[in-house]
């Protein structure tokens, strides 16, 4: 009889600790930001498109001929 409390107070034990939840994390530190490269003046970026297209341009007439 003795042995059997003893099996069912340590069975008792062992789901009660069981239960119990851990505490809650603190929040994460936010991760520092990227830096953001830098871009390019707007007149750049349209120079390169005209500058392709004229390219492109001759080569058809070019063709054509």
């Amino acid at each position: 009889m003795k042995n059997s409390t003893k099996i069912y107070s340590v069975f008792t034990l062992a789901f009660l600790l069981a239960a119990c939840h851990p505490p809650p994390r603190p929040p994460r530190p936010q991760p520092p930001k990227r830096p953001e490269r830098p871009r390019p003046p707007h007149g750049m970026i349209e120079k390169k498109t005209t500058e392709k297209i004229a390219v492109f341009d001759t080569s058809k007439l070019s063709k054509d001929i």
